[in-house]
């Protein structure tokens, strides 16, 4: 029988070079290409997000753009490529078949991913990692796939049940399945694999537990250590109150309590508001002045902070509006509540008495997006024409007072002689001077 008949009964004999660029090879390196594209700035993007402070367009380009973001981008593929150059070295050196070497590679690659999301974006990259986690599942599963699967060697074998394949028969002698149909021998003999196995069990079980991990919170919150639930809790991922009330359950020492104060400012910082429990129990260490004066000052001057919005340039004649507003992180309806003193607008020194607010004011009078939700509001603002080149100088002054919601009222904000009528024994007072200059041309 001539070498051409076990590729008549499923063998391969002389091989041809495969040709790689048909039109459907280009198709699916064109899709696939498209879709990692794809899901890679889309994580990008809400890592972004979630790493930007405040709200609103301006601060998610901020975020965008930060050192994070952008080491993440640079510093991540230049790491896989360095992991894929191990990776091949590895499998040279370990005679690795070329899918066990895919699957560590893709494995590889997800710890880099990982570890390198975790430093550039430290618990803000839980979100991204939210995805990542989710590719192991495939990933186990093709472990597990492979490890029962695998050949060695090159010599035909039969595809049902592995015995050698014998020229001279048309049907194995083992299981009697036929060796003429398409298929029916296979190069290489079985070898399985426990240790392919035993990865594709652990990654399996890992991704399962990692997915439902919000829901083995009540499970599994009094096994975590405490130091991690502080950190959870300051954490920018989706928090779960399982692990809330656990950790508020134990008796935290001094460090812990400061540890999570400043945890919970951090993430007050990055995602704008804190949920009510956290901010009450922070609210509890304020009052209680248990903390330290820099994480009490800090409490204060970035609940509230005030800023000017305006254009920089102007031509003469030109009307020009400036607003007030704030980047407001206090918690609605918390015991603690903030009040402004709004002195009002001075344009080039002189004051716009128009502008002045008479009686105390909400920080939601400043906040753009409660003022939109009001009919017929708007935010506090001057407008002003210059009537000849030069700088257009709009300055503000305000008082900030900070106390319990009761104590705070909503009277008067100033007194006969024009100074600020402030309340008795405030947690705190700021006095805010801004100032915005327009070049006129």
């Amino acid at each position: 029988m001539d070498s051409a008949e076990p590729t008549e009964r499923g063998q391969t004999g002389p091989k041809s070079a495969p040709n790689w660029l048909t039109p459907t090879h280009i198709g699916l390196v064109v899709v696939i290409t498209l879709v990692f594209a794809s899901v890679g700035v889309m994580m990008v993007l809400l890592v972004a997000m979630s790493g930007s402070s405040g709200l609103g367009w301006r601060s998610f380009i901020d975020g965008l753009t930060s050192w994070r973001t952008m080491a993440f981008l640079l510093g991540c593929p230049l790491l896989c490529a360095g992991t894929w150059v191990g990776v091949r070295a590895l499998q040279r050196r370990l005679a690795w078949d070329r899918r066990t070497g895919l699957l560590m590679l893709l494995l590889a690659w997800m710890l880099v991913c990982t570890a390198s999301a975790l430093a550039a974006f430290g618990t803000g990259s839980l979100l991204l990692l939210q995805f990542a986690w989710g590719g192991l599942l495939p990933l186990g599963t093709g472990f597990i796939t492979h490890g029962l699967t695998r050949r060695v060697g090159t010599a035909p074998h039969c595809s049902h049940c592995g015995y050698e394949f014998d020229s001279e028969l048309d049907r194995c002698p083992e299981c009697g399945a036929a060796w003429r149909r398409r298929g029916g021998v296979i190069e290489g003999r079985p070898h399985r694999s426990r240790v392919l196995v035993g990865t594709g069990v652990a990654l399996l079980v890992l991704g399962v537990l990692l997915t439902i991990r919000p829901l083995l919170g009540q499970a599994f919150s009094p096994l975590v250590p405490t130091r991690f639930l502080i950190a959870q809790a300051s954490g920018r991922d989706t928090w779960s109150p399982s692990d809330w009330t656990e950790l508020m359950s134990r008796r935290l020492s001094g460090e812990q309590v400061q540890r999570l104060a400043d945890g919970l400012l951090d993430r007050r910082w990055h995602t704008g508001r804190l949920d009510p429990s956290a901010s009450g129990w922070l609210e509890k260490e304020i009052v209680g002045n248990t903390l330290a004066a820099t994480t009490r000052e800090r409490y204060f001057r970035e609940m509230v902070m005030m800023h000017l919005r305006g254009p920089s340039r102007a031509r003469v004649g030109e009307r020009v509006k400036v607003e007030a507003l704030v980047d407001d992180r206090s918690t609605p309806f918390a015991g603690l509540g903030a009040r402004v003193l709004f002195a009002g607008f001075r344009v080039n020194g002189q004051a716009i008495e128009s502008t002045r607010l008479d009686r105390l004011a909400s920080a939601y009078d400043f906040d753009e997006w409660s003022v939109k939700r009001k009919p017929g509001a708007a935010l506090p603002s001057v407008e002003v024409a210059a009537e000849r080149t030069g700088v257009l100088v709009i300055e503000v002054q305000a008082w900030i007072l900070y106390g319990p919601e009761g104590l705070l009222g909503w009277g008067r904000a100033w007194n006969d002689d024009g100074s600020p009528l402030l309340p008795e024994d405030p947690l705190w007072v700021e006095v805010v001077h801004l100032r915005h200059e327009i070049s006129v041309e």
